[in-house]
């Protein structure tokens, strides 16, 4: 699971940590709280892990302290406790808006997170001990790090899922599938390796497959079987995909743009730019399949996610920006010293390298679904990846 290696990488990135202890704090004193929501020193020292992760990327020189330089004209450990307060605040919102909604955490989705940081936590017992070292604990992590992308991936739901307050009809969201998703299938003959004689044999047996497409003489299947027949193959060769091309990393610019250029119906043959296969593509037509595509689930919110989660991520941010209904604890946060992320006989690319590796981030909820998940940036990110789909703001 893409959770588990995250979170393993972020344990084992945590060894620089060995010997030393987060200054004595109290990692159950309450560092932030408000009626709903009360986040202790272990979760702050979780999300100013996040923000040191953020600064290393940030700061004009990565071959020296990330400590001893600024960030937009402030000292790095207050720009990253600055950041620490906007994911605090961010809770609060989130806290907040999932109880004038009425959203909680089923009893199964509360098992589900309690079983996912049972098995992440105990992935390696050394790098739990140096990330304990950092002061996060095992709650702190599972507040910011589970629960805040389930509750911000159901707020998502409720408000713009069937009969909530920003609902996306089907008619808008099929419309939108129709205008941005492309349906195609393609077979792929690689000719690498092989002599240009042999090359050119493929290549007229490929164009020949796209004229009988073309001119209706045979349908895709047909010429499916034939091939795999021809190729002795074993398995059906036909790959099916339906994509929003726009948003797709999977594809080349090449056969983007082809797809974009044909009719439905239409079969193209591509000669690929790395000269290594060729490509028979046929574009099929979207009208026939958008319906079935959105009876399905993940799909339709996949779609939903697509069309509205800018706006939600941008609408939760500007919450957060202007919340002040909580309580900072000043004198218990002066107690965590951001030092405990570096090393003071390590080497400064060292020190940068693990900075790196510090943050979770959260690509796959509680539920296996989807996520909609929040970070210390205000960057979007949307994330197609089969029927997972990941709206974060990392």
């Amino acid at each position: 699971m893409k959770l588990m290696k995250r979170m393993t990488a972020v344990l084992a990135g945590c060894a620089i940590a060995i010997g030393m202890t987060a200054c004595g704090a109290n990692n159950t004193a309450i560092v932030a709280a408000n009626e709903n929501t009360k986040i202790t020193m272990g979760a702050y020292a979780y999300i100013m892990a996040q923000a040191y992760s953020s600064a290393s990327n940030l700061v004009p020189d990565t071959t020296v302290s990330i400590l001893s330089q600024e960030i937009d004209g402030k000292s790095t450990a207050e720009w990253m406790k600055e950041s620490a307060i906007e994911n605090m605040k961010a809770m609060f919102v989130v806290d907040e808006k999932a109880k004038e909604l009425g959203v909680y955490l089923t009893d199964e989705e509360r098992k589900n997170i309690d079983d996912q940081m049972d098995s992440v936590w105990n992935t390696s017992q050394d790098s739990i001990k140096e990330l304990i070292s950092f002061g996060v604990t095992k709650d702190g992590a599972k507040q910011f790090y589970l629960e805040f992308n389930t509750k911000y991936t159901k707020i998502f739901q409720t408000m713009y899922g069937e009969d909530g307050v920003k609902a996306v009809s089907f008619d808008e969201k099929k419309a939108y599938y129709i205008e941005n998703y492309t349906d195609f299938a393609y077979l792929q003959k690689s000719v690498s390796g092989l002599s240009d004689e042999d090359k050119a044999v493929a290549k007229e047996a490929m164009d020949g497959y796209a004229a009988a497409i073309n001119d209706q003489s045979k349908t895709l299947e047909q010429v499916s079987e034939e091939y795999k027949t021809a190729e002795n193959l074993t398995s059906d060769p036909l790959v099916a995909s339906t994509a929003n091309l726009s948003d797709s990393q999977s594809y080349s610019a090449e056969v983007i743009s082809a797809l974009e250029e044909m009719s439905a119906g239409e079969a193209r043959v591509l000669d690929l730019s790395s000269g290594s296969s060729y490509m028979l593509v046929v574009k099929k037509d979207i009208n026939a399949v958008v319906d079935e595509k959105l009876a399905d689930e993940a799909n339709a919110f996949q779609v939903l996610v697509e069309m509205k989660g800018d706006e939600y991520i941008s609408d939760m941010a500007v919450q957060a920006e202007n919340y002040t209904n909580y309580t900072l604890y000043e004198d218990v946060i002066a107690q965590f010293d951001p030092a405990v992320f570096e090393q003071t006989d390590s080497s400064s690319s060292e020190t940068a390298s693990v900075a790196s590796n510090t943050a979770m981030q959260t690509e796959e909820n509680t539920n296996s679904d989807v996520v909609v998940s929040g970070g210390d940036a205000p960057d979007t990110e949307t994330t197609n990846s089969g029927d997972n789909t990941t709206v974060s703001e990392s």
